[in-house]
């Protein structure tokens, strides 16, 4: 059985969810707007980030671990300042994914040209059809995509959104009708 969380004053629904409306919490059945503020459960839950005195941030593995003395505890509630956050967090990971990436292409290339020279010179000894296998999979290697940064951070509660969720059924199963 689920949770009934409101009792529509309107149409006397006993409402298991709900949606929001201009702002306002609204019956599913009516879309008639509830008296009621949102009970506590159904408020958003706060994050607890870290600040760093350098003024990074760092999120702690559990809400009541035991913060370093020069760290700040910063609770955040809002959306908007949790995402400002995330994307400080990962903006800081990029860069450092950047670093340490320009070290090993230059590494890479360094070693890359060595190799390159070597084969070219034992080419001279090959037959046709080996040089142009050589010659196809130095192209190939040329053109192979380069390593991207795929993104180190995220919330996961701040992931899902309409575009990767299924769409809103109501009580009928249907969705709701377009407005």
């Amino acid at each position: 059985m689920e949770k009934v969380l409101y009792i529509c004053t309107s149409c006397g629904n006993e409402g298991t969810y709900w949606f929001r409306k201009n702002n306002c919490f609204s019956c599913v059945k009516c879309e008639w707007p509830l008296d009621a503020t949102p009970q506590e459960d159904w408020a958003l839950e706060k994050t607890v980030f870290w600040k760093r005195p350098d003024g990074t941030y760092t999120l702690p593995a559990q809400r009541d671990a035991r913060m370093p003395p020069e760290y700040e505890r910063v609770e955040v509630q809002e959306t908007a300042d949790k995402r400002r956050i995330v994307r400080e967090i990962d903006r800081e990971e990029r860069e450092k994914w950047e670093r340490t990436n320009i070290g090993k292409q230059m590494l890479d290339e360094r070693d890359t040209a060595l190799r390159r020279s070597e084969l070219r010179g034992r080419m001279q000894h090959f037959s046709p059809a080996q040089r142009d296998f050589a010659r196809y999979a130095i192209d190939r290697n040329n053109n192979r995509p380069r390593d991207q940064y795929k993104g180190a951070f995220f919330l996961e509660a701040l992931e899902f959104d309409a575009s990767n969720r299924a769409p809103y059924r109501g009580p009928d199963g249907l969705g709701r009708k377009e407005k």
